[in-house]
């Protein structure tokens, strides 16, 4: 079973809306492997993925979760500021899912992140623990993102930076 990890070409039968690869708009953080850890990645050579996360990704695993648990969560409709939705989601999330410590970090789509190895690895091991079938296809898009970026760093003994598009 193809499930959208590997190289573009062995996800090509996905649909495009389950295919982890490819930019999903500006504004995004995208997905890249540095050897250097810190600010002096900035200075590194970057290895792409090919993978950006956006705030409807990581919203989407919020309100998965708190829906899950019969938690409130807020809907995002077009008429929403997306960003707004998303620190509300984020919020109850934190409150409500203090363990998940690193999904529930605000990420902002105009800064950068580096994860070193270790964080990697407790990503990781977040992002298994709640994908589930019971996932939205959405959500379940965002962490299949977020493990293979994760599991592609470790394999690489490499930091796995967000930067901002």
């Amino acid at each position: 079973m193809n499930i959208g990890f590997g190289n573009s070409d062995q996800s090509s039968d996905l649909p495009e809306s389950q295919n982890i690869f490819g930019k999903t708009g500006n504004g995004t953080l995208d997905f890249y492997l540095s050897k250097c850890g810190g600010n002096e990645w900035e200075s590194a050579e970057l290895n792409s993925l090919n993978i950006s996360i956006w705030y409807t990704d990581l919203n989407a695993i919020y309100t998965t979760l708190l829906k899950a648990e019969n938690h409130y969560f807020r809907e995002m409709d077009e008429s929403d500021n997306i960003s707004l939705v998303y620190e509300e989601n984020l919020n109850r999330f934190i409150f409500h899912f203090p363990e998940l410590e690193i999904l529930g970090t605000y990420y902002d789509m105009y800064e950068d992140y580096v994860f070193d190895t270790q964080r990697c690895s407790k990503l990781l091991r977040e992002c298994k623990k709640i994908r589930s079938p019971a996932c939205s296809p959405e959500s379940d898009l965002a962490l299949r993102k977020l493990i293979y970026g994760c599991e592609e760093a470790l394999k690489a003994n490499a930091n796995l930076v967000f930067v901002c598009d």
